[in-house]
This record gives structure tokens, sequence and C-alpha cells, in this order.
């Protein structure tokens, strides 16, 4: 008798089949403040000592006998003026609701979402971020939520390659399938984009990942998703590690054009992302057992992992990118000489403005940066980052 086969994916075909559909609309997120919400402060910014002009009536002679009310001159100007989405998806019920406790709550009453059978969805604030991204992060979930698994190797995050190869610099629709008009030289046209090194892009929407799948309140993709980010940052580490003892040359080639692929720029990029839209969620000593007393050696250890642990919070993607940039800015993982990292002024500058951005990832750092003798993320307990132990990837 043959074994039996399991459905995989998230939901059941026939229950898609049942399901009613609904269009989901992606909205960039607005950054731009009212003139009304202007504090005191800033309106003097405006203006300073000047006087406050009244604005003058206009003289245009009106169609005898129409009158216009405050209400429907902003209906008015509403329709003349259609609302951009970043991208509108048509998706079945429960698909979104099966996985996503935001989609389950927001669509589980008769409100006016479910009236117009519209979902209006501001994507989180993503700055210096091409805002197609966050269209293209939506399609991996939509794509996890119908399959139950996504590959980001089938989406093209890779933006800046993609502008670099077209040969100039516009914003390229990345929603469908990429399309690249020009190639900037034959090795381009021999490379697939597919296979090119983009590593610092892979962490960027990694991140923008986690926070979609954090917003839309979906547990199951976000620890998906927090594996796919340790996977890219441990393998980044590793390779570093080797550039310690070898230069750019000894190394292999794909290591190198791995290593070269990540700039602090995107580093800086995906700190932003998590640190803008995560909470902290500092817990201190209360999230560890205290140290035990009948062992002198054992309660010396236990003090050591709860000083160190003292400086962490709950949030676990926030513990994995401090831990992956205290062990990128360690000046030493030994004594030896030959393992020795160089930090330049440079290196130096990004480092500051990167923590200077970012004050929160202070506190989860100094816990790492207690740490002697770390040379990869696979070095410290993935306990820190709620992940299981072992390589899941190359099972």
């Amino acid at each position: 008798m043959a074994n039996p086969i399991y459905y995989t994916g998230s939901i059941l075909p026939s229950e898609l089949c049942s399901s009613p559909i609904i269009t989901i609309c992606l909205r960039q997120a607005s950054n731009t403040s009212s003139p009304t919400s202007l504090t005191v402060d800033e309106s003097k910014k405006k203006a300073p000592n000047r006087a406050t002009k009244r604005p003058r009536e206009s003289r245009a002679e009106e169609h005898p006998g129409t009158i216009h009310t405050p209400s429907e001159t902003q209906r008015d100007a509403a329709r003349a003026v259609p609302e951009e989405y970043l991208a509108t998806f048509r998706v079945h019920l429960s698909a979104l609701t099966e996985k996503s406790l935001y989609f389950k709550s927001l669509l589980s009453f008769q409100g006016v979402e479910m009236t117009e059978n519209k979902v209006v969805l501001e994507a989180p604030p993503l700055s210096g971020c091409d805002p197609q991204l966050i269209a293209l992060a939506f399609k991996v979930f939509l794509d996890w939520s119908y399959s139950g698994t996504y590959n980001l190797a089938n989406y093209p995050y890779m933006v800046e390659e993609i502008k670099r190869r077209a040969g100039r610099k516009v914003q390229i629709n990345i929603g469908g399938i990429a399309s690249v008009p020009a190639t900037a030289n034959k090795k381009d046209a021999e490379e697939p984009l597919s296979k090119t090194m983009c590593h610092g892009e892979k962490m960027v929407f990694t991140a923008i990942l986690y926070v979609l799948a954090d917003r839309l309140l979906v547990e199951e993709f976000r620890n998906e998703v927090l594996k796919d980010m340790y996977q890219t940052l441990e393998t980044y580490t590793r390779v570093d590690a080797k550039c310690l003892r070898k230069t750019l040359t000894e190394i292999g080639e794909v290591d190198k054009k791995l290593y070269k692929s990540v700039t602090w720029t995107h580093m800086a990029t995906t700190v932003k992302i998590i640190f803008d839209n995560t909470a902290e969620k500092s817990l201190g000593l209360s999230r560890f057992p205290k140290p035990a007393k009948s062992d002198i050696d054992a309660r010396i250890r236990d003090v050591e992992v709860h000083h160190r642990h003292a400086w962490l919070g709950a949030e676990n993607m926030r513990n994995l990118i401090a831990a992956f940039l205290a062990k990128l800015w360690v000046p030493s993982h030994s004594g030896n000489r030959k393992e020795s990292r160089k930090l330049s002024p440079a290196n130096v500058w990004h480092q500051m403005k990167i923590v200077e951005g970012n004050p929160d990832i202070m506190r989860p750092m100094m816990s790492y940066l207690m740490l002697y003798g770390v040379k990869t993320l696979d070095d410290i307990p993935r306990s820190d980052f709620g992940l299981p132990e072992g390589d899941w990837w190359s099972e």
C-alpha cells in the first residue's frame, strides 16, 4: 500500500472554491504632514517674523444659481483625483483569514471592508526603499498563504541590479515578472538575473518581509522569514570570517561576489526597517530563570548569562540584527593577529551613523559585544533569536 500523500499548503483547494473574493489595495504610507497639524514653532519656521496675509477671494464668475457646499466640493475633488495604489490584488477571503490574525479580525464583522468588498492596506513606511518592494513582499505573503511555502529566488527583489542593467536610474515596476530592457555589458547578458549575487539586497527585502508579517500578525510566516534572515546573515558572517584570514583574491569566486554585494548602505537600511517598524519588547532579567545556587561554577556561568541576557528583548529579529552587527564590529576575534579586523575611519563612521540613527540597537548590541571569540552567528545560541538548533535549510 502506498504511503498517503498529505497536502502541505496553507488552505485546501476545496475551501477556496467556496470562498468569496475580496480586493486588497496596497497604498504607500504617507510621510507628509497636513498643514493644519503644524505646531506653533513649525508655523513660525514657515514664515518667520512675517504677518499672515488673508487669502485673496476668487473673483471668478460663478454660473448663476450654482451653490457649492464644502462637503460637495471635497467629494468632487476626491472623484476628480482617483487614489493611486502600489498594487491591487483579488484574493480569496479564506486565504487571508486562515493565517493572518489581522485580516481575520478585520473581516470578521460586517464593516466597511466587507460592505465595499475592499481592503485598503497602508504599507509600512520604508525610508530609502523602492516602494515596489512592499508590493513584491505582499505577493510573497500571498503565495505563502496559498501554498504554505515560498522561495526568494522566484522574486525579483534585486532592484539595484535591475536598474544597473537597465543603464538608467528610473523606477522599474517589479510587481510582475522582472524584465530588463537593456543590458550594461556582455557579462550581464550571459548571467541570468536570478543567478546574480545580490546578498545585500536580499537582507533588505527579507527585512521588509518580516515587517509585513509582523504587521499582518502572521506568526508562522514571520518565523519562516526569521529563519531566512538568519541563514542570510550567517552565510555572510562565514564569508567575513574567511576574509579575516585571507584576501579577496585568495577566497573563492562565489564568496568574493557575495562579500562585495553587501554594502554599509544595505546594513543601515536593514537596521532602520526593523527598528523603525517593530516594538522593543524589553524584558530584562524577568525573561530568564534565577541562577542555580548548588554548584558554584554553574552559578558563575549563570550569572554571566544573566548579565548578558539582561540587555536583550523579546523581539527576535532585533536580537538577530544586533548580534550580526556586533560580530562585525569587534576589532579582533582572538589574539591571533592574522584574524584581527582592521577598522578604517570609513567603517567607524558608518558604524556610528547606524547607531546614532537607530539608538534602540545599542541595548541588544551590548549583550553580544560581551561575547569573546565569536566568529560567526553559529557561535551564538539560537535560542536568543527564537530559532531551533541545527541547519534546517540543509534538511
